[in-house]
């Protein structure tokens, strides 16, 4: 079997024109010629050569008979030529007679050829010319074990608690506060910020203390000069803190809670230096009384004096405590 028949075998047309190739089992458009992938040819034109091929073997007996009539015809020009040279109207030359057995030969080596396999130029397979695509078929590709990617792990959102509350404990003052709210340290401090200079009258306070002092006394007055003596002095004071205190959203961070904590007790330590400072200013408000006379001017300048020692105090500890805002990474 040639390999025409074989291919024809293995490749199989479709009723619409469609067929697949045996070779290499692709799929080919209606009216190709060739296989797109292995270039083996279509049934339509594997039927065509095998026509082609029969009908060569039947063209190729003819020169058969052809052939024996030019042997003949040989024959007979050989015996008239030998027939004129020995009769000497004609000179020739010695002849060997081999060019029949010659022109046999060939005859029967015609005979002998197989046109299955002849591939001479004059008889090759005219291939009709392939129409150029319009559709071109999306070849398939094999799928492939490519891994899916996957994106990072969304981080978990913060454990939230229950917004707690902050006490705050110092005896012998009074407390005020302001509010603010907030998830994050950047709004609680913003909220500060604020609220803070408002609540204080203070430009850049978070928080404030204020004293108020009182005081009085009680002297005598020498007959012979007319002059007023302090004989004793009693001096008293209120004091108020300004905080800000955390009221919002109900659940918040945990981190955040841990982080107001740092915030909150700083500025409750700071405020309650000030404190400490004008109370040990008492003691130098009643010397001062005790040290002037009774007259109202006197008593005025006296206490006058004490409250710009202590301003000069408190603004000396301001400067002295460099506070930042502590990092929060929640």
């Amino acid at each position: 079997m040639n390999s025409a028949d074989s291919t024809a075998r293995e490749s199989v047309l479709e009723p619409d024109g469609t067929w697949y190739c045996g070779g290499c089992f692709s799929f080919n458009r209606r009216g190709a010629v060739r296989c797109y992938s292995c270039q083996g040819p279509s049934p339509v034109v594997v039927a065509r050569q095998i026509a082609r091929q029969s009908t060569r073997q039947t063209t190729a007996r003819a020169p058969r008979v052809n052939s024996l009539f030019v042997v003949g015809v040989i024959a007979l020009i050989f015996s008239s030529v030998v027939t004129l040279g020995l009769s000497g109207k004609l000179p020739i030359s010695p002849v060997t007679p081999k060019a029949p057995a010659v022109a046999v030969a060939s005859a029967s080596a015609t005979e002998d050829v197989n046109p299955a396999i002849d591939v001479s130029p004059s008889e090759s397979p005219t291939m009709e010319p392939t129409a150029a695509p319009t559709d071109t078929p999306t070849p398939t590709v094999a799928p492939t074990d490519t891994p899916i990617p996957t994106l990072p792990p969304t981080p978990a959102p913060p454990t939230t608690v229950k917004l707690p509350t902050f006490p705050v404990n110092i005896s012998g003052i009074n407390l005020d506060f302001y509010t603010i709210t907030g998830s994050d340290a950047n709004t609680l401090i913003a909220a500060i910020e604020s609220k803070g200079p408002a609540s204080c009258g203070i430009g850049d306070a978070a928080a404030c203390f204020r004293p108020v002092f009182t005081w009085s006394y009680q002297g005598s007055v020498d007959a012979k000069t007319g002059t007023c003596t302090v004989t004793s002095a009693k001096v008293s004071a209120v004091y108020t803190i300004t905080l800000p205190q955390w009221v919002g959203p109900a659940r918040v961070p945990a981190g955040l809670v841990d982080w107001w904590k740092l915030v909150q007790g700083h500025i409750v330590w700071h405020e309650s230096q000030h404190l400490a400072i004008a109370r040990d200013y008492v003691p130098k408000f009643q010397a001062a009384l005790m040290a002037g006379s009774c007259d109202r001017t006197a008593e005025g300048n006296a206490v006058a004096a004490v409250e710009a020692k202590l301003e000069a105090a408190q603004k000396a500890f301001d400067a002295s405590d460099h506070y930042t805002w502590p990092p929060y990474k929640g």
